[in-house]
């Protein structure tokens, strides 16, 4: 073969390969795109679970005493027991006992009105138990005759009137005896409510140098013992701040106002908190009740100075 042909073949040979090269350097059609996987179903969130049912407060029927008169003892604020601590006591109502004073005092929320913070200042609280029997088995009372009962009756005011007295010289000794026997910073304060609030008036009358501070709810102090000197020193030392539902048919406010109206004029240090639209019912009160007692809580701790009760 001539060199000519050669070139020529050689020639055609390149012709023909180039547009396979040129296949062969494309780059390869894109495949068609699958279709994304569905999303999952979002998992549904657990139902909440149903709020467990409060077991009901029922009375503890083996309590401590001291002086006769029993007692539940509770320290608040992460405070231990041997800690000095100011001292609350807390006198119930008629028919109720003290835990269930104490479950109002310390927790119970308040209503929707009037809510309440729960009570955590550190403290140490004494809910006594009422010395006379109610109609339910555990239930106590403070007096056998109601405030309406002895504002119907001369005759029942006077007995109602003698039992308070009687009921507030028992009570005093038991809060002396506690306060010695614990490690208590300044002087007890005193709060109730309705026949406790109607003793808590007895004992700041008849006892004021044993406490700080005294503060009755929804009680009165009936006219038989009304003071009629003028208050001493040691009775002026003492605050009263006295709430009181405008509304209340329990125990009337206007009985109230006439109580602390006649205190007013001899002297004491007493004030009268109304509380618009409420009844006999410490529920709405609450949250100011609280309020007064971390407020004077504040001021035993404030001032070191304070009386101490001497431990025997």
């Amino acid at each position: 073969m001539t060199g000519a042909r050669c070139r020529s073949l050689v020639a055609a040979l390149v012709l023909c390969m180039a547009p396979i090269a040129s296949a062969c350097d494309r780059a390869p059609a894109p495949k068609p795109h699958a279709p994304a996987p569905a999303a999952p179903e979002p998992t549904p969130e657990p139902a909440p679970p149903e709020p467990a049912e409060q077991a009901p407060i029922v009375p503890a029927l083996e309590l401590p005493e001291i002086a006769g008169i029993g007692y539940l003892e509770v320290v608040t604020g992460g405070a231990k027991p041997t800690d000095p601590l100011p001292m609350i006591v807390a006198l119930h109502g008629n028919g109720a006992f003290p835990r269930l004073m104490e479950q109002a005092l310390l927790r119970d929320p308040g209503t929707s009105d009037h809510p309440a913070a729960i009570f955590d200042t550190p403290a140490r609280c004494i809910f006594l138990r009422g010395t006379q029997p109610a109609h339910t088995p555990g239930h106590l009372r403070w007096f056998s005759i109601t405030a309406n009962e002895a504002q119907a009756s001369p005759e029942q005011l006077a007995a109602l009137s003698l039992q308070i007295s009687e009921r507030a010289d028992e009570v005093a000794t038991a809060i002396s005896a506690l306060a010695v026997a614990r490690p208590t910073i300044g002087k007890p304060i005193v709060t109730g409510h309705s026949q406790g609030g109607i003793l808590v008036y007895g004992l700041a009358i008849r006892h004021p140098e044993l406490f700080a501070a005294a503060m009755p709810v929804s009680g009165w102090l009936p006219k038989p013992l009304w003071p009629t000197q003028a208050a001493n020193p040691t009775a002026q030392a003492l605050q009263i701040i006295a709430l009181h539902g405008e509304r209340d048919t329990i125990v009337g406010f206007d009985a109230d106002q006439a109580s602390v109206a006649q205190l007013i004029r001899l002297g004491y240090d007493i004030e009268l908190r109304p509380v618009a639209g409420v009844g006999h019912n410490l529920a709405p009160m609450l949250g100011q009740l609280r309020d007064q007692l971390r407020d004077q809580l504040r001021e035993e701790l404030r001032d070191p100075s304070r009386e101490q009760p001497a431990r025997q």
